[in-house]
């Protein structure tokens, strides 16, 4: 699709009649990002997720029960800040422009990622007890996370994500998916190398980048190369 436009944007398209330009907030299309020169190249976005603009402007994807659309939406003032009821939502600071993703909110501590350039990676997060805010699809009963991918001022699911192993590891001190071969994991008080089982969470993830809690737990020897004694999870193909 060759459109001529001035910047690179994001655009909003009403698909079924006459692929006109959709404005209003809450009503329905098909998303396009365009870039590129005087004459740009646009493509379709199919990525479950948030697309975030400006806090008047958030693209939010979603399909819970129903095929894939996107839907023009802004950030409520009063959504300032990570909540019990803000898990999975996008929400600006007072007085910021900049928006943060809200991935947890337990024992009155919120678990946050800015959307701010320098956080790309996979980060879980957790299922709002509230069906309909649960954009990224955690709708089944065990179902209690979800895979998203950060990069730049876009949160999507990561429905294709694979780390070759069994089970998905996550830093539980920042909801921060570990990747093969991360040295980047937590630690015990006062150990360089020694892992501290308790903030490493393992979890069996289906190919939709939803998951559950590990059934069983296992013996951990090969995530990142260490092999000391360990209680809970495995560890010891990580470095393969």
């Amino acid at each position: 699709m060759n459109i001529h436009i001035l910047q690179s944007v994001m655009f909003l398209i009403q698909q079924i009649q006459d692929h006109s330009l959709i404005n209003d907030t809450g009503v329905s299309g098909s998303l396009y990002y365009c870039s590129g020169g005087e004459t740009k190249i646009c493509e379709e976005q199919t990525s479950v997720g948030y697309y975030f603009v400006d806090p008047k402007t958030v693209y939010v994807c979603r399909i819970n029960n129903s095929p894939f659309q996107c839907t023009k939406e802004s950030i409520p003032d009063e959504r300032n800040a990570c909540t019990e009821d803000n898990i999975g939502k996008l929400f600006v600071k007072t007085g910021d422009s900049t928006a943060s993703l809200c991935l947890n909110y337990a024992a009155d501590t919120p678990s946050v990622v800015e959307l701010n350039g320098s956080a790309k990676g996979n980060y879980l997060v957790y299922k709002n007890s509230n069906p309909i805010e649960n954009v990224f699809g955690i709708t089944g009963s065990n179902e209690k996370y979800a895979i998203v991918g950060i990069q730049d001022k876009v949160v999507s699911l990561n429905s294709t994500y694979s780390n070759g192993l069994k089970y998905v590891y996550v830093d539980a001190t920042k909801n921060r998916v570990m990747e093969k071969g991360d040295k980047d994991f937590p630690k015990l008080t006062g150990s360089t190398s020694d892992p501290d089982e308790n903030n490493i969470m393992e979890l069996l993830c289906n190919n939709g980048g939803i998951c559950k809690d590990a059934e069983r737990e296992q013996t951990f020897s090969s995530f990142t190369g260490f092999t000391g004694a360990g209680k809970y999870l495995n560890y010891n193909k990580w470095n393969e």
